[in-house]
């Protein structure tokens, strides 16, 4: 039979800090990232989730697939 170990005194992870595909939580303003073009709908929509939830402000171009943070 496996031991189990008990641990204390680690934090509980904050729900609201999804791991995301795409670096949006490690981008200062001015910093940019490409993207495959077919994937505009999505980084588009997560782009809108994350900005909503942080309130940091982005711009996606599809032409050029690459995403901006603007504040």
């Amino acid at each position: 039979m496996t031991e189990i170990k008990i641990e204390s005194g680690v934090p509980l992870a904050n729900p609201n800090l999804r791991k995301l595909k795409y670096p949006l939580a490690d981008m200062k303003v001015g910093d940019s990232f490409r993207f495959p073009t077919h994937k505009y709908a999505s980084v588009n929509a997560l782009v809108r989730r994350h900005s909503k939830e942080t309130g940091k402000k982005f711009t996606l171009r599809k032409a050029e697939s690459r995403c901006w943070r603007t504040e």
